[in-house]
């Protein structure tokens, strides 16, 4: 609703500067933000002289690159054409009628492509209404009417077709498949909406892992927002609340008791994994730092034959408007046990200490990048990093019979290594192994 208030204000306002420059008078377009979306249109003022406020001007009005007033950005990065576009000239004392017919193709929003994108709005200010029709290929849709007056009253429906979320880029990287509808209205003030929506995910699947039918609930009143939403067969509940009537306050709550994460955790299809905890979330949208909250694992079992390691007690992680600090980590298997301490203000700032043997499959729960990791570690080492003082790192770590796929061409089997930290450096001492058909053998220094 917001975008497509702003993009017609902002076509009107563009349309006017033309037809008063046909005519030789004059008109101003200055970069002061408005107080208010009514505002740009309430300057305009007589039949002639036209002095009018955007939030900020980037191309012309055809290509949809508008600041929307509220201070979203529409992020439009490409349109290959503008098909139809038709403005009628509605300008008067009374008020200024604003009907409009756009039609663009290959439209690129967010680094995502819509094969086409209908605008259409119409009304006399301050009442106005509108249309938007997005498709993606000829069978995906997403269709967006709204109505209301100024910036005071609104009622907005949405409907879609059913999208196919492994066609969208950005999770496309994270594996996500299914079939994707959502439905609903929102109505009442911009600032304090009621209503209700309803994003409905069949098949829904995240890397190797069939999560199911997903169906997320959202209702309003004045403004305050409640998601609810059950996956994993009701054996993972999420419960959020927002407020939409000043600022962006938040909280979220999510449990999960006994559930299967296999396939959701690591890419690995022969790594299973349960687990029971909470994860309780609060802060203020928009702000610096970051939540406040509290991350438990009561129940934590990994095993990939012929190994199986658990939490050896519950796992606790806090946060505090972007601190991270890790109070509980120690996972044990029969061959060893490993403990990491420490947090920080992730990425820039952290300070951590890790101790302990075991299986390498530790780094397949631990470290994201790594895809599937087998062998002996051990390892007595601390790492802190800040951003006036760089890297300072102590101690050692070995690794006997490894096998890592760190995800590049070839997998790397048989490692044994040998590495020492200090300072801002790792001494290699030995990291050998077989890869691609071949051996390997390296030394050396890394500075950080």
């Amino acid at each position: 609703a917001q975008t497509l208030f702003a993009g017609a204000q902002c076509v009107v306002a563009e349309q006017l500067r033309q037809q008063v420059g046909d005519r030789g008078d004059e008109a101003e377009f200055d970069r002061a933000p408005a107080a208010r979306p009514a505002d740009m249109l309430d300057d305009v003022v007589g039949k002639h002289h036209v002095e009018t406020r955007v939030r900020e001007w980037q191309g012309d009005a055809r290509d949809f690159a508008v600041l929307v007033s509220f201070g979203h950005k529409a992020a439009v990065d490409h349109v290959d054409r503008v098909e139809r576009q038709r403005i009628e000239r509605g300008l008067g004392i009374g008020g200024i009628g604003m009907p409009a017919d756009v039609v663009a193709r290959a439209v690129s929003i967010g680094g995502e492509t819509l094969s086409r994108l209908e605008l259409r709005g119409g009304g006399r200010w301050p009442q106005w209404d509108g249309e938007v029709n997005a498709f993606r290929g000829p069978a995906e849709r997403l269709t967006v009417a709204a109505s209301g007056e100024a910036d005071r009253r609104l009622d907005l429906t949405v409907d879609s077709s059913t999208l196919d979320l492994a066609t969208f880029r950005r999770l496309q990287e994270a594996g996500v498949r299914g079939g994707a509808r959502l439905q609903g209205r929102v109505s009442g003030s911009m600032t304090r909406p009621d209503g209700t929506l309803r994003l409905t995910v069949d098949d829904l699947a995240i890397g190797t892992r069939p999560v199911g039918a997903v169906v997320v609930q959202a209702a309003g009143t004045a403004g305050r927002w409640r998601l609810r939403s059950d996956l994993l067969n009701d054996r993972v509940h999420l419960d959020a609340t927002v407020g939409l009537d000043g600022a962006i306050a938040y909280e979220a709550e999510a449990r999960w008791d006994d559930a299967d994460l296999s396939g959701l955790v690591s890419s690995d299809a022969a790594l299973r994994v349960r687990s029971s905890g909470d994860l309780s979330l609060s802060g203020t949208l928009g702000t610096r730092g970051g939540p406040t909250g509290r991350l438990q694992v009561t129940q934590l079992e990994a095993a990939r034959a012929p190994v199986r390691f658990t939490a050896a007690e519950p796992i606790v992680v806090r946060f505090d408007r972007g601190q991270v600090r890790i109070e509980s980590l120690v996972l044990q298997s029969e061959g060893g046990r490993l403990a990491v301490t420490g947090g920080g203000r992730l990425p820039e700032e952290f300070d951590f200490d890790v101790r302990g043997q075991g299986d390498l499959v530790y780094l397949d729960v631990l470290v994201g990048g790594v895809s599937a990791a087998r062998g002996r570690v051990e390892v007595s080492a601390r790492a802190s990093h800040r951003p006036e003082s760089g890297w300072h790192l102590d101690g050692s770590a070995t690794v006997h019979d490894g096998d890592l796929d760190l995800g590049l061409p070839v997998v790397l089997t048989d490692v044994d290594a040998d590495l020492r930290f200090g300072g801002a450096g790792v001494d290699v001492l030995r990291f050998d192994g077989r890869a691609g058909g071949g051996e390997f053998g390296l030394v050396g220094h890394l500075d950080l």
